[in-house]
This record gives C-alpha cells, sequence and structure tokens, in this order.
C-alpha cells in the first residue's frame, strides 16, 4: 500500500498520516515517512519495478 498526500499548507495531512500510520503499525505493516516529494517518488517508483 502507498500513500502520499498532498494539498495546501496546514490542511491536515501531516496529523492524518500520523494517524493512518499508526493504525496500520499496529496491525502489522511496515511504515516508512518520507520528507521530500523526491524521496516519495522513489519509494513509489522502486517498489513498483520490484513487484
Amino acid at each position: 500500500m502507498r500513500i502520499l498526500l498532498s494539498g495546501q499548507p496546514r490542511t491536515g495531512k501531516t496529523w492524518i498520516a500520523r494517524e493512518i500510520a499508526s493504525a496500520l503499525q499496529m496491525a502489522g505493516f511496515e511504515v516508512r515517512v518520507g520528507q521530500h516529494v523526491d524521496e516519495a517518488g522513489r519509494a513509489l517508483f522502486d517498489r513498483g519495478r520490484r513487484g
């Protein structure tokens, strides 16, 4: 599962991302956090190529 949140500043993206990550971790998923668009793009495309 991959999630990329985008939007205007101060609209709750960080808060909802933390809530989603917490729920996924409790369900046993590995969660990785990125800070930059380039980093997110690499994660999306690299994983897509492998599987």
